[in-house]
């Protein structure tokens, strides 16, 4: 089973329900690769959590992956358990209110119980790819300025 490194990273230009942005690379050994895609009128953590899910799909074989991102929301939601909660209640949070992003939680809970995923939040030696990533999510974002 491949170990693969993921760094993911989303970034706004101003108002962020306007024009969001995601980077992230792709590390299996010496080999890297790089995506970016562009959205509009949505939030941060949909589009970070995109960014993952789409580069997780890429994979029809199970792979042990380490997902590094400076985002809580993806990290506690599954290294904490909530999202797996979510789901289990009926995609109700402990004080009753309805969870968000339940369409995309469920596809990476999904990935996750497919292939073998950790989660890694700010950890030291993410930081020189996450400059990386978040060169590529400023560019797709800018692009969707131009709409």
């Amino acid at each position: 089973m491949p170990n693969i490194n993921i760094y993911s990273h989303a970034c706004f230009l101003e108002n962020p329900y306007e024009a969001i942005g995601y980077g992230v690379i792709v590390k299996l050994k010496d080999a890297t690769k790089t995506f970016s895609k562009g959205f509009q009128n949505t939030t941060i953590n949909r589009v970070e959590m995109q960014g993952i899910i789409d580069v997780l799909t890429l994979y029809n074989n199970p792979c042990k992956f380490t997902v590094y991102t400076e985002s809580r929301y993806i990290v506690d939601g599954i290294e904490k358990g909530w999202a797996r909660n979510w789901r289990r209640n009926g995609w109700k949070k402990y004080d009753g209110s309805p969870a968000k992003n339940r369409d995309l939680w469920e596809r990476l809970l999904d990935l996750t119980e497919y292939h073998k995923v950790k989660f890694v939040r700010n950890h030291e030696n993410m930081y020189m790819y996450l400059e990386r990533c978040h060169e590529l999510a400023y560019w797709a974002t800018l692009a969707q300025t131009h709409k």
